[in-house]
């Protein structure tokens, strides 16, 4: 009876630690399904509400605001033909 007793003890505490690491593992992946959201723009409320209140804690400092469109971001600065060729010596 005793030995029964103590099986049923532990397997609810393994059933225990199985439901929280399961519950873990849950919440983890719902964080970061928020978080990739987020950043494809898909929650713009949640957007503007984590610029207001980084906003304000950020009021004394500068900071720089890219508004030029992706292509424009990402166009190259230099021509290919443009730039500097250094010859390597290795000594």
């Amino acid at each position: 009876m005793i030995l029964l007793k103590f099986f049923l003890i532990v397997f609810i505490v393994v059933l225990f630690m199985g439901v929280v690491f399961f519950w873990n593992i849950i919440k983890t992946f719902f964080h970061i399904f928020r978080q990739v959201k987020r950043g494809l723009g898909g929650d713009a409320n949640m957007q503007d509400a984590y610029r207001r209140q980084s906003g304000s804690h950020s009021s004394d400092r500068e900071s720089v605001v890219d508004r030029r469109s992706s292509k424009e971001a990402n166009q190259k600065i230099f021509s290919k033909d443009e730039g500097e060729y250094v010859d390597y010596t290795e000594e």
